[in-house]
């Protein structure tokens, strides 16, 4: 016991007379038990005093004694009140051996009577069978409380959910779909043909990996900015790679795509700070997710890689906006760049489920998953989670918990899976497994080298 200003521990030789004063009447604290069983009862009881938001237990201690509430409130760390008149045990009256698992805390002056585990295997045993089948009675009431406290929480999480989903897609589509927003999209560079014929031959399911490797092989523009790239400071590698088949074999063909993707997307947008900035975090994410979605065992490993690249797009979009419109800054501030970021991909005619993954992927930190399409649901879980793998890896990552992340970790078919576990244990491992494909400014976040 903590904190105790005030005990009285009564001589064992001398019996506590059963008309000791309490705060509650022993027909409240001992309802239905005989005067003739109360004193050897009250022979084993101690009494002690706490003042105010005093600590009474604290967790791990040993269980080893029964509580009678007699005078005060008391509450449990999950919020659970203690009143006159109730008793609080974590205690085997059997075993006696438990460490405690619910801190104890008063809330106001609290006169506690204790029964200690040992006292009690001493008692006559119809008595014993009295305050077990009290105990049971009361923690079968407590679990009630507790479950009813709980469903209003639910009731009140689920109402507070749809708030703040109305709030936030109240209006979230509108601009995306005016005039002045379809010109800017209109206006917005595209890929260049090669890299879209990739782009098409890979999200066909039609398409074979051979025939994937022989436009790569084949087109010199692809060629030329594959290896211009991966020949650049941007990666690491210790030797020059000279052509297709040795990139594809050192680096692997799913590398070799990211590669050329990521690198045709850069030279279309301006050489500022925002859009390298961008497009650098863009690639990590694409890396990520990649990861992710074999480890999971969902989702395309190499659609997903896409995604995870034009993850920023509808940002770029809103900063391209900025730039052609200096005036009108302020007021593209609020844009919702996931829902402008769709209707561009909408207009290069990507199928609708990688459209409908940009256009919901900031859903998670609002919506519960049921909210955003079946179609692409898993991809919008898989993006949320390696966008908080990449700020994470930045130090960049909140330490409280998101309210909805284990929903999407659910959605994966991941629950009971820490976040830090997922990530460390399972996904960098598979990351640094493939480093030769990995840009130097994710190496560097992973602390490896070439």
């Amino acid at each position: 016991m903590l904190s105790l200003w005030k005990r009285k521990t009564p001589d064992d030789s001398a019996p506590i007379a059963v008309s000791s004063s309490t705060s509650v009447p022993k027909s409240v604290l001992f309802p239905g038990l005989k005067e003739s069983d109360l004193i050897p009862l009250y022979n084993h009881l101690t009494t002690e005093k706490f003042a105010p938001n005093q600590v009474i237990l604290q967790k791990g201690q040993a269980a080893d004694r029964i509580l009678f509430v007699s005078e005060g409130t008391l509450q449990t760390d999950q919020g659970q009140t203690l009143k006159a008149g109730d008793w609080w045990t974590e205690a085997d009256l059997k075993a006696g051996h438990t460490r405690l698992q619910t801190p104890l805390t008063s809330v106001e002056a609290v006169t506690l009577l204790s029964l200690p585990v040992k006292a009690y295997a001493q008692l006559p045993e119809s008595l014993q069978h009295y305050l077990l089948d009290r105990i049971q009675q009361q923690n079968f009431q407590q679990l009630e409380a507790l479950h009813a406290t709980t469903g209003d929480l639910l009731r009140e999480r689920n109402r507070l959910l749809e708030m703040l989903f109305q709030a936030r897609t109240q209006h979230r589509q509108a601009f995306a779909r005016t005039e002045l927003a379809q010109q800017v999209i209109r206006k917005f560079p595209r890929l260049p043909l090669s890299t879209s014929t990739l782009l098409s031959k890979l999200l066909d399911e039609r398409t074979t990996r051979t025939e994937i490797v022989e436009l790569v092989r084949n087109d010199p523009a692809l060629t030329s900015t594959l290896l211009k790239t991966i020949n650049s400071a941007s990666y690491s590698l210790q030797q020059k790679i000279s052509d297709v088949n040795h990139a594809i074999s050192l680096m692997g063909f799913e590398s070799v795509y990211q590669v050329i993707m990521a690198d045709s997307m850069r030279q279309t947008m301006p050489d500022t700070d925002f859009f390298r900035d961008t497009c650098t975090r863009s690639i990590e994410i694409s890396h990520l997710v990649f990861s992710l979605s074999q480890e999971a065992g969902l989702g395309k490993p190499s659609e997903m890689a896409t995604l995870g690249l034009m993850y920023e797009i509808g940002a770029m979009v809103i900063e391209l906006l900025k730039m052609q419109n200096p005036r009108l800054a302020s007021v593209f501030l609020g844009l919702d760049s996931a829902s402008v970021g769709a209707e561009l991909l909408r207009s290069w005619n990507l199928p609708e489920s990688l459209c409908a993954a940009i256009d919901y992927r900031f859903y998670p930190e609002f919506a519960v998953p049921e909210k955003v399409p079946e179609m692409a649901r898993v991809a919008v879980a898989l993006l949320y989670l390696a966008e908080r793998f990449c700020e994470r890896l930045h130090q960049q990552t909140p330490t409280q918990q998101p309210l909805l992340l284990d929903d999407y970790l659910a959605v994966l078919g991941l629950q009971g899976v820490s976040e830090e576990e997922l990530l460390y244990k399972r996904v960098l491992p598979r990351l640094r497994a493939r480093k030769l494909a990995l840009p130097k400014s994710l190496l560097v976040l992973l602390g490896e080298s070439a």
